[in-house]
């Protein structure tokens, strides 16, 4: 199969190492040699220095062994966090949910604020609304499922905690309730 496999991947995910774009492409030559051409026009990749130190990492299998077993575990510690912390603001009549984490750095968190009125008095229209919102009220960067499609006005958002600790995540709670009761 290796004349019909093309195989992508990168470090950003699967180090949780947000905002990193370091990756690369194994596949037939030339198909490669296409991607390299096209990507020669994109104008945009990573560093010099975040190539060199991601092909000393990937030289490392026990290190990364060691790293992915520590990473899993905290990933799924503060996405677990994250999810009851929502659902437990659920159950005290807020209109928030989430979604059972299943295997990523992001949690969905659902939250119902359209048409709901800020203490400014602006009402909350549009998923961007309501993420800047909780970014300026609470502190919790959320990043809206109608940036990559989905239909605008779901209430669906993508909640990374590849940066956060599980005590900013514990701290992010009191914010949150406080920034959903200030909604009228």
């Amino acid at each position: 199969m290796t004349r019909h496999t093309i195989y992508v991947d990168g470090i950003s995910k699967s180090f949780a190492a947000t905002g990193l774009r370091v990756g690369w492409g194994i596949g037939p030559s030339s198909i490669i040699q296409q991607m390299s051409d096209l990507l020669t026009h994109v104008g945009a990749w990573a560093p010099r220095p975040e190539q060199v130190a991601t092909t000393t990492l990937l030289s490392n299998d026990g290190e990364i062994d060691s790293f992915h077993k520590q990473m899993k575990g905290e990933v799924s510690k503060r996405l677990q966090a994250l999810h009851d912390g929502l659902v437990a603001l659920k159950k005290q009549g807020f209109a928030v949910d989430a979604a059972i984490p299943s295997g990523a750095i992001y949690l969905s968190g659902l939250f119902r604020l359209h048409g709901r009125r800020t203490p400014e008095g602006a009402t909350l229209q549009s998923d961007d609304e309501v993420r800047s919102y909780l970014l300026k009220r609470a502190g919790l960067a959320a990043v809206p499922f109608s940036a990559f499609g989905q239909e605008e006005g779901s209430g669906w958002f993508r909640l990374s905690v590849g940066a956060v600790s599980l005590s900013e995540i514990t701290e992010l709670m009191p914010r949150l309730k406080k920034a959903l009761e200030q909604l009228a």
